[in-house]
């Protein structure tokens, strides 16, 4: 029954978030310095989401969560055949005071994740050196 009811939960998120608005060509301003790259596959076949702070473009907005949104969505496109989890890369490397998320923005991010995308981080690595 919980199963049944968080499902429920995430697509009336799905519609109220307005998936069908995150289009590459709304996207585009977000991804246009590479600030989350989505690049090949670890060992265990989990495609790779690859986050670089310091890339930063644009001021904070609703629209930077809809860009992790949407990339997380194209990772679970290139999920292979029995894969349900990513790799989340976070490279801290030269970023500077400002670059980083809002508090506000990381509470939203991890309710994102905690109730619409569970158990799909399959590793997560924060480093910062080259």
């Amino acid at each position: 029954f919980e199963a049944e009811a968080r499902l429920q939960r995430t697509l009336t998120w799905r519609r109220e978030y307005g998936m069908e608005k995150l289009t590459p060509e709304y996207i585009s301003i977000e991804n246009e310095t590479g600030k989350q790259v989505i690049m090949g596959y670890d060992i265990h076949g989990r495609p790779c989401l690859y986050l670089l702070p310091s890339n930063q473009n644009s001021e904070k907005s609703d629209r930077q969560i809809q860009h992790l949104v949407f990339m997380l969505e194209r990772v679970i496109d290139l999920m292979g055949p029995d894969q349900e989890t990513l790799a989340l890369l976070v490279n801290m490397n030269d970023t500077k005071s400002g670059q980083n998320a809002t508090i506000g923005q990381a509470k939203q991010t991890l309710d994102i994740l905690q109730n619409h995308y569970p158990e799909r981080l399959g590793r997560a690595l924060v480093i910062n050196g080259e």
